[in-house]
């Protein structure tokens, strides 16, 4: 995965979306479907990597369109991506659950 120029998730759903987590941790850019779950939420609606609609013809071809088309901002999308991670990790939940518990 870290030798990849992008990662594809063509997923109907994903839970909770650990692949798009260790892509980001890969420093791999990230073409997703928007699927329930995760993809947007990661992505920060598109603004960290490609977000298309499931079951629509050719919408992951005009994404794959877009991501050869756009290699200057990829390095900042990939790192936006990985930034967002934190939000995700097992210690972030921790600290929301104890909060809720406490």
């Amino acid at each position: 995965m870290k030798k990849s120029s992008g990662f594809i998730l063509s997923s109907l759903w994903e839970e909770p979306g650990a692949v798009l987590i260790e892509s980001a941790m890969s420093n791999t850019f990230i073409i997703s479907s928007n699927c329930p779950y995760g993809p947007a939420e990661l992505l920060d609606m598109g603004k960290f990597g490609l977000l298309y609609e499931s079951n629509q013809k050719d919408a992951l071809k005009n994404k794959l369109i877009e991501f050869s088309n756009s290699v200057e901002d990829l390095n900042t999308k990939k790192i936006g991506t990985k930034k967002n991670c934190i939000k995700f990790t097992m210690f972030r939940h921790y600290v929301g659950l104890n909060r809720l518990l406490i």
